[in-house]
């Protein structure tokens, strides 16, 4: 990991900026620069060393000047967004609702307004990838199609239409999200080996020696002692080091290795690599949490705003896309490309909503909302003759399944409470389409008996999900 600033260094920085910087503001300068001399690098390659950091120093320059101006703006649309919240509460309660209900139904605007957002791009995405391609739903299911399309979502020639096509799609997707997300206070910078977001599973990485033993055997002799192997281990404690080895193992093969500097702007030699990736692994695995000190632990966000939190520096720098899909397949949250794509919209629709409709830093208007209700209950005591307690228990549930911070421990929890909700929809909806379930088993088995392909199933699964549009799923006649 970056050293950070020397103190001298620091000083000197500071002294142009007109406040002292942190030793954290310090590292983050340097991760800036490294990551703008590998820019430079692509277009200027023979420049000396002094060129290239003087050239960093003036993009860095500039980047604090531009954030330094964005403060400014975020600050208002804060204002702003708590404002509107403040106002939305008040009419809440003004209509006989309770403090509590009010800010419920307030997180609850949020969220319907999170799931239109989700529901608008996901079917935009589909009608788009359609238009442009109308053979990719049969590709999804193709690995050298999959393959393909990264390719040329990463810039490689495939000389295929059908890819280029279902790329082209992709990227204008994502760009009109990033832009959305830009105009509502975030900072995105546009990147050109972004090809798709790196998920994690966390409970996959957590047992990578385990989850490579089985993907590993070839032979049936293998298989079967992997699997009895696997049944020995469920018995016993893993030993985490081994975990955190293979994983790391496994990534460091698939590494662009060009892309990890020292802070001599010379390639970090292979130890410091793998110094960098244990470090990954510690922080995907403790959910970044391992530098904290339990006795400092605060009662509130200590994250950055969710304006800042998708500009951070990489970790892992894939060498290609092919070492991309196979840590995707092995490790990654969802191994199909489709869904893939599906999860970073919902993310981003997310992200978005929070944005548009809780400022910059969404944390701040929830803590606002939930001390604001606990005055109310505690100030209507008086009146009612007993107390009223804030619900604390269902605000944080509400705030923590919106936000999408879901711990490994609450996945299966908040799947099953998210069935129970949509069935509860359903049931409001009355003969509405059978989308409202989140399990739609009976929805790929009826497609299944009338004859219809996977993948047109999901096809137009996720078409029906637009609440603006009026198409209507009619199924083919059963064949005989």
């Amino acid at each position: 990991m970056a050293k950070g600033l020397k103190k001298e260094c620091l000083d000197s920085v500071s002294q142009v900026i007109g406040r002292q910087l942190t030793a954290k503001e310090g590292e983050d300068i340097v991760l800036n620069i490294k990551s703008k001399v590998l820019d430079i690098r692509k277009t200027e390659p023979n420049l000396t060393k002094d060129q290239y950091v003087a050239k960093a120093a003036a993009l860095v320059a500039q980047d604090m000047q531009y954030r330094a101006t964005r403060m400014k703006v975020n600050a208002q649309r804060q204002v702003i967004a708590l404002a509107a919240m403040q106002n939305y509460t008040a009419d809440m309660r003004a209509k006989g609702l309770s403090a509590n209900s009010a800010a419920m139904r307030y997180l609850d605007k949020v969220d319907k307004h999170a799931v239109g957002v989700s529901k608008e791009y996901a079917s935009e995405l589909v009608d788009t990838l359609q238009a442009a391609c109308p053979k990719f739903f049969g590709m999804i299911e193709n690995d050298d199609a999959v393959a393909g399309i990264l390719a040329e979502i990463s810039g490689v020639d495939t000389k295929n239409a059908d890819y280029k096509k279902a790329a082209q799609a992709w990227i204008q997707c994502t760009e009109k999200m990033r832009e959305r997300y830009n105009r509502a206070g975030g900072d995105i910078r546009s990147r050109e080996d972004w090809i798709m977001p790196q998920t994690h599973n966390q409970g996959k990485v957590l047992n990578a020696a385990r989850i490579l033993a089985e993907k590993t055997p070839k032979s049936f002799a293998r298989r079967a002692a992997a699997e009895t192997k696997g049944v020995v281990d469920r018995f016993k404690k893993r030993n985490p080091e081994a975990n955190r080895d293979a994983w790391v193992d496994f990534v460091f093969e698939r590494l662009d290795k060009t892309q990890y500097l020292d802070d001599n702007l010379e390639q970090m030699n292979d130890i410091d690599i793998k110094n960098v990736l244990r470090e990954a692994y510690m922080s995907i695995t403790e959910n970044g949490d391992q530098h904290q000190n339990v006795a400092d632990a605060k009662p509130s966000g200590r994250g950055k705003a969710k304006s800042e939190q998708r500009q951070e520096h990489r970790t892992i720098h894939f060498k290609d896309y092919k070492a991309r899909i196979e840590y995707n397949r092995m490790f990654g949250q969802n191994p199909s490309i489709f869904g893939t794509m599906l999860s970073h919209v919902s993310a981003m629709s997310r992200d978005i909503t929070l944005l548009e409709e809780m400022g910059p830093s969404p944390t701040s208007t929830f803590n606002t909302l939930k001390r604001s209700t606990e005055i109310l209950n505690n100030q209507s005591n008086y009146f009612l003759g007993y107390s009223a307690p804030t619900n604390d228990l269902m605000l944080d549930a509400m705030w923590t399944n919106l936000k999408g911070s879901r711990g490994l421990k609450h996945e299966t929890f908040a799947a099953i409470m998210q069935g129970v909700r949509n069935l509860q929809v359903a049931g409001k909806l009355g003969g509405a389409f059978i989308t409202s379930m989140s399990d739609i088993a009976t929805y790929f088995h009826m497609c299944h008996v009338n004859h219809m392909p996977f993948a047109q199933s999901a096809m137009f699964l996720v078409k029906s999900l637009n609440p603006a549009d009026k198409w209507i799923l009619l199924l083919p006649p059963r064949r005989a």
